[in-house]
C-alpha cells in the first residue's frame, strides 16, 4: 500500500504522506503549500504524462516512494480544470428501502457542493438529510437530542465532516458521468442546537450563491402526489423518539433549552403518575377491543379450550448404572428401523421447486383444524383449536379475551427460529406454515410507553381459566411421551418373543451371554 510520494520541483524533493484514496488534486495542494506556490498554475506529471487531478492514487499505478514532477500547467489544462462538467448523481439512503432511491437522481455540475446536493434532494423528496437528531438518555428521567451526521461513501472517498460538505464535486474527485453516493447516518456527540449553529456558520454562505441557490430552489411542482411521496419516504422512528422530536424541533433555534426542560419534566411526571397513565390507556383501548373480546368469549365453547398449570412436583432424577448405556439388540433394531424409514423418504427422485411447492399445498389441504398452545411467562399454558383458514388476528383476539389485562400491549412469537406474528392478516396455515399442533410464546411489549411495573409477571390468565386448569403433567401428549420412553424397548422385546415363539433369553446377543457367564463364574469363585 502506498503511503508516501516524492514530488520533484526545480531540483527540490518534497516527501508527501498520502493514502490510496488521496486525490492528485490534494497531492498538488500539499506540494504547492509547502513550496509556497499557486496551485492553480501547476500540474502533476509522471514520466511523460500528466495525471488527472480528480483521480485517486490507487488508479495511477504509482508505488511506494514514486517520483512525480510538479510542472507548470498549460493553458488548456487550466481551462479544463476550471470548466464545470455535468455529473449525474444518484443518492442511496441506506436506512430506506431500495426503491426509494430510484427517484433520487439528478444532473449537477462539477462545481456544485455536497451541501447544495443535500438541499436539492431534501426539497425534491422530503427526506430529512441535514438536521436529523436522536434522543439519547442522559439520566433515567431526562434525555437530550444529539445530531445524526450524514456520511457519504463513494468509490473514491468518504465524506463525514462539515468542512467536507463545503467542497465541490471536482475537489472530491467526483467528476465521472455517473456517480453513486451511499448515505448513512451516524450518531455524533454534538447536540442538535450546536450542530445547527455550526451549519449556519460554515454552510450558510453556500445557500445564497447564485448557482447554488438555483439548485436548491429547483424541485418538483407541488401537486397531489407530492404529499403521498413525502409520506412514503418518511424515515421510520421509534414512536417515543418521533413524538419528542416533533415537539422539540418546531422552534429549536429559538428555545431549545426550554424544550429540553419540558422533556425532563414530562418524564418526571410519567414516573410519578404511572397508575393514571395506565388507567387512561385502558379506557382508550377498551372500546377498540371490546367487540373482539366478546366474539371470542362466545366462541370459547367451540375452541375446546384447555388450561395447563406448571407442575409443582419436584423433578425425579433416576440414578442409572452403566448397563443403561450398553447397546442391546433391541436398541440396534430400533435404530436400524429409523435409518430404513429415513432412507425410504430420500430414495425418491429429486423434486423440482414446483413439485415441492405442490406437495406443500397438498399437505396444507389435509389440515382442517389446528391446535395452538400459548405459553405465558409464568409457564402457564392455554390451548385452543382454530380453523386452518383463520388468521393471526383471531389468535390475538382470543388471547386478549383470555388474559386478565386485555389492554396491555403484548407480542406473540414462535421459536426456533424466533419469528414474531404482528400482521393480523396472515393466514395460520397458508402464511404462517402452522401444522396440526403448534406452540407459540407470549411476552409483554416492554417497548411501549407504559413503565415496566405495569406488566404483571404472573396471574396473566383470567381466574375463570385458572380455576379450570390442570397440571401440565396431565397433558395427553406428555403422558404418551412418558409411556413410550419407559416401555418402548420392553414392549418390543416382548412382542418379538411372541411372534418368533422364542424366549427372551434366546434374544440375547453373544456378548450379553458372555457377560452373564462371566458374572456366574465370578460369583462361583467367591
Amino acid at each position: 500500500m502506498i503511503t508516501q510520494v516524492i514530488v520533484e520541483y526545480n531540483a527540490r524533493n518534497v516527501k508527501i504522506k498520502v493514502g490510496p484514496n488521496t486525490l492528485i488534486r490534494d497531492l498538488r495542494t500539499q506540494s504547492c503549500k509547502y513550496l509556497g506556490l499557486d496551485e492553480e498554475l501547476y500540474a502533476i506529471k509522471h514520466k511523460s504524462s500528466f495525471l488527472s487531478l480528480s483521480a485517486p492514487l490507487k488508479y495511477t499505478n504509482l508505488v511506494q516512494n514514486s517520483k512525480v514532477e510538479l510542472t507548470i500547467a498549460t493553458a488548456k489544462m487550466r481551462a479544463m480544470s476550471s470548466r464545470a462538467v455535468p455529473v449525474n448523481i444518484k443518492l442511496q439512503v441506506q436506512d430506506l428501502p431500495s426503491h426509494f432511491s430510484d427517484n433520487l437522481i439528478h444532473q449537477f455540475k462539477s462545481n456544485d457542493t455536497i451541501w447544495a446536493i443535500f438541499k436539492y434532494f431534501e426539497a425534491k423528496s422530503g427526506i430529512n438529510l441535514t438536521s436529523r437528531s436522536r434522543v439519547v438518555k442522559t439520566t433515567e428521567t431526562s434525555g437530550r437530542l444529539y445530531y445524526e451526521a450524514p456520511v457519504i461513501k463513494s468509490f473514491n472517498c468518504n465524506i463525514s465532516d462539515f468542512k467536507d460538505y463545503k467542497k465541490t464535486l471536482s475537489e472530491l474527485g467526483l467528476t465521472s458521468k455517473q456517480e453513486n453516493l451511499r448515505v448513512r447516518f451516524e450518531l455524533t456527540e454534538i447536540p442538535i442546537e450546536d450542530a445547527l449553529s455550526i451549519q449556519d456558520d460554515l454552510l450558510s454562505e453556500l445557500n445564497i450563491k447564485g448557482d447554488q441557490k438555483e439548485i436548491v430552489a429547483e424541485s418538483y411542482p407541488n401537486d397531489s402526489n407530492n404529499s403521498q411521496i413525502q409520506e412514503e419516504m418518511e424515515i421510520p422512528f421509534n414512536s417515543i423518539e418521533l413524538q419528542t422530536q416533533d415537539k422539540t424541533l418546531r422552534n429549536i433555534e429559538r428555545h431549545t433549552q426550554e424544550k429540553t426542560k419540558t422533556i425532563a419534566n414530562s418524564l418526571n411526571r410519567l414516573d410519578e403518575s404511572t397508575s393514571n397513565i395506565a388507567s387512561t390507556k385502558v379506557s382508550r383501548k377498551t372500546s377498540e377491543h371490546k367487540h373482539f373480546c366478546e366474539s371470542n368469549l362466545s366462541e370459547t365453547g367451540t375452541r375446546d379450550v384447555k388450561v395447563y398449570l406448571p407442575s409443582t412436583e419436584p423433578r425425579k432424577i433416576e440414578n442409572s448404572d452403566d448397563s443403561t448405556y450398553t447397546v442391546s439388540l433391541n436398541h440396534s433394531q430400533a435404530y436400524q428401523s429409523q435409518i430404513t424409514k429415513a432412507a425410504k423418504l430420500g430414495d425418491g427422485p429429486l423434486l423440482t421447486k414446483k413439485l415441492r411447492r405442490n406437495m406443500e399445498i397438498e399437505k396444507m389441504k389435509k389440515i382442517l383444524d389446528i391446535q395452538i398452545r400459548i405459553r405465558f411467562p409464568d409457564l402457564t399454558h392455554i390451548q385452543a383449536t382454530f380453523k386452518a383458514n383463520e388468521t393471526v388476528g383471531h389468535v390475538i383476539d382470543f388471547i386478549r379475551s383470555a388474559i386478565a389485562f386485555p389492554d396491555l400491549p403484548f407480542k406473540i412469537f414462535s421459536n426456533p427460529p424466533k419469528a414474531y406474528y404482528s400482521n393480523r392478516d396472515l393466514v395460520l396455515v397458508k402464511d404462517c406454515k402452522f401444522g396440526t399442533r403448534n406452540l407459540i410464546y407470549f411476552e409483554w411489549d416492554l417497548a411501549s410507553e407504559l413503565p415496566k411495573d405495569s406488566f404483571p409477571s404472573s396471574g396473566i390468565l383470567k381466574p375463570d381459566y385458572l380455576n379450570t386448569g390442570t397440571s401440565i403433567l396431565n397433558s395427553s401428549d406428555i403422558a404418551v411421551n412418558n409411556t413410550i420412553s419407559e416401555h418402548s424397548l420392553d414392549s418390543s422385546a416382548t412382542d418379538k418373543s411372541i411372534y418368533l415363539n422364542v424366549s427372551n433369553n434366546d434374544l440375547l446377543t453373544k456378548s450379553e451371554k458372555e457377560k452373564k457367564l462371566f458374572k456366574f463364574i465370578k460369583t462361583g469363585r467367591k
